[in-house]
């Protein structure tokens, strides 16, 4: 059973989650909840999955030469720094590995929002094994005309 919890704001207390049973491709249940209730919401539950506001997180990638450097990796953030509306030094950021067209996909949020939703989880024992910006939950599809959402909340 994955458990995938969605924050609705920058203040943590309220979020909406779903149960989905990958088992048998199915959501099984879904709700809403208050920060006090995000323990309980979670139990059982063999993945969790936390998406975060998307006006939280930027996406964005950088172009760098075939097979490049460890140096060059490492210095990604500063790759971005212009696009940013802070320092580096207050940022986390988030890499997937250099894609074939020599791009490397990047996500950014600052440090203290990154910090405060860790310590949450970590308060309430809570093992999130992805943290995605909220648009995942809405990708588009093949079909112009279909878009998949995560769960119908009410």
């Amino acid at each position: 059973m994955q458990c995938r919890i969605y924050f609705t704001d920058r203040s943590f207390d309220r979020f909406n989650w779903c149960r989905f049973d990958e088992a048998q491709a199915r959501i099984s249940d879904c709700g809403s909840a208050e920060r006090d209730e995000l323990k309980s919401v979670c139990s059982g539950a063999g993945k969790i999955v936390v998406f975060l506001p998307q006006q939280d997180i930027m996406l964005t990638s950088v172009n760098l030469p075939p097979r490049a450097s460890k140096q060059q990796l490492n210095a990604i953030a500063y790759s971005v720094e212009e696009q940013l509306a802070e320092d580096v030094d207050g940022c986390f950021f988030a890499s997937l590995g250099q894609q074939a067209d020599g791009t490397v996909p990047l996500a950014v949020i600052e440090r203290s929002i990154m910090d405060e939703i860790t310590a949450l989880l970590s308060r309430e024992h809570i093992n999130a094994r992805q943290i995605h910006p909220a648009v995942y939950l809405c990708p588009w599809q093949d079909d112009d005309a279909l878009l998949a959402s995560l769960c119908p909340i009410e």
